[in-house]
């Protein structure tokens, strides 16, 4: 994800009364690759100014252990 792209994408919504509600995101531990946002991209996207909505995320699957399976 990249915040500068969402700020502009968000800067440009044709309904300002229709903005989006929630943003989930899976920071740590994406699928299929296991890879993680930097700390930096993660704040960056806090940051975004026209987000007016809840950011929730799924940190939950970093824990899975598939070794085990």
């Amino acid at each position: 994800m990249n915040a500068e792209y969402l700020n502009q994408i968000l800067s440009n919504w044709s309904n300002s009364n229709n903005l989006p509600k929630v943003l989930y995101t899976i920071p740590n531990g994406s699928n299929p690759t296991g890879a993680s946002m930097s700390l930096d991209r993660k704040k960056d996207i806090y940051s975004v100014k026209k987000m007016n909505f809840i950011n929730t995320n799924m940190n939950i699957w970093i824990y899975l252990d598939c070794t085990k399976i």
